[in-house]
């Protein structure tokens, strides 16, 4: 290979996302050291915690349906920014990005001993899939079909819920009540829920609730996000 064609090689084809400094891939490196990353979270729910506890408060109280909860980011700046590109504005390329992170945090979670029968992303309501044209949880899951399809069959969201966005946590449970249903029970033992955004919980906790009460062969249902981002004073 001549010098030209190695200089080629090295030389950014496309500008980042979000500074649109030139780029080997959609995010540059210095926008991706904007993320928010905590490593120490609550076992449960995947809030950070800031003293050297295992559960924050609220999970002490009421723990969710689901066992346990992981998650890649704090959903805040840069990752929101990409977030919404991805899911609004049909930015794939966004998802693409992500995909490999998902994966290689499924793999980091299997290899410590958390192994699990099936991969659900979370749904879409078929009119919203419609409107949008693809779910961005099935592309945030591209990559695991080199290693083994995303169960999209065995659940179905069939209550179109409003955006829960301005809404209270007690709203969001009211909402999402219902919402989801299974086609059958599943055989499977142990579950892993997948979604971009975990800010109350309450569609995992809805979905992991209808999995667990309707199928009694499961015996673990964890869930794994993107990013776990915090409601607000107003919406608590």
């Amino acid at each position: 290979m001549g010098i030209y064609a190695r200089l080629a090689k090295l030389h950014p084809k496309q500008c980042c996302i979000v500074c649109a400094e030139p780029s080997h891939h959609v995010v540059c490196q210095s926008c991706e050291y904007e993320f928010g990353v905590q490593e120490h979270r609550c076992l449960s729910c995947a809030l950070p915690l800031n003293q050297p506890l295992d559960y924050c408060g609220n999970c002490l109280r009421t723990s969710p349906s689901f066992h346990r909860a992981f998650t890649l980011y704090d959903y805040e700046g840069v990752v929101a920014y990409l977030i919404k590109k991805m899911k609004y504005e049909a930015r794939l390329s966004v998802a693409q990005f992500f995909a490999e992170k998902m994966t290689k945090k499924i793999d980091e979670i299997q290899a410590s001993g958390h192994h699990y029968d099936a991969i659900i992303p979370m749904p879409l309501h078929t009119k919203r899939l419609r409107e949008r044209g693809y779910n961005q949880v099935v592309e945030l899951l591209r990559d695991l079909n080199k290693k083994g399809a995303p169960d999209t069959m065995s659940v179905q969201r069939v209550k179109q819920t409003a955006p829960m966005t301005d809404l209270s946590l007690a709203q969001r449970k009211k909402e999402i009540k219902g919402a989801f249903s299974l086609a059958e029970p599943l055989a499977h033992k142990r579950i892993l829920l997948v979604d971009d955004v975990m800010t109350s919980g309450s569609s995992l906790n809805e979905l992991a609730k209808i999995i667990l009460k309707q199928s009694p062969a499961v015996i673990c249902c964890d869930v794994l996000t993107l990013s776990r981002a915090q409601l607000s004073e107003s919406q608590t």
